[in-house]
């Protein structure tokens, strides 16, 4: 009887184990590309201001 307790538990966890990687890897990827966006955007940014300054102190 303890077998059959036992067994829709680990069936349970089995199926969550095997569920759970592919959306943490999506979830991982998507966080990655994400993060390289922004990084990508703040770049563009930082050179877009630098020149914003150095035109406008260079008068051209």
């Amino acid at each position: 009887m303890n077998k059959s307790v036992n067994t829709p538990s680990e069936q349970a966890a089995q199926t969550r184990q095997s569920s759970n990687p592919p959306e943490r890897n999506t979830y991982k990827l998507s966080i990655y590309l994400a993060e390289i966006f922004a990084v990508l955007v703040f770049i563009m940014l930082v050179g877009l201001i630098a020149n914003l300054l150095v035109f406008s102190q260079t008068g051209l």
